[in-house]
């Protein structure tokens, strides 16, 4: 399973795209909720997860479900808007 985060900071700069299946470092140890779309932009999961382990297994088990197009990252404790991931 391959994934790419397009953080804020990435949208604004070709140069700041992080790797692909890597985690950014000021995303690493945030509270944070995982939410699942499908392609016609519709909420079909979501996941409250901590750290960089439980995101990325987070990850994989969201897109395990066929129906999920991409993933919405949002910082728990005042849900704002934090990543994008894609397949």
């Amino acid at each position: 399973m391959h994934f790419r985060i397009r953080d804020r900071p990435a949208d604004r700069s070709v140069w700041s795209l992080p790797p692909i299946d890597a985690v950014p470092v000021n995303l690493r140890y945030c509270v944070l909720a995982v939410r699942a779309f499908n392609a016609k932009h519709v909420m079909i999961e979501s996941e409250l997860v901590e750290g960089q382990q439980q995101l990325e297994s987070a990850i994989e088990r969201l897109f395990s479900n066929p129906l999920a197009a991409y993933l919405h990252l949002h910082f728990a404790t005042t849900d704002r808007y934090a990543a994008r991931v894609e397949r």
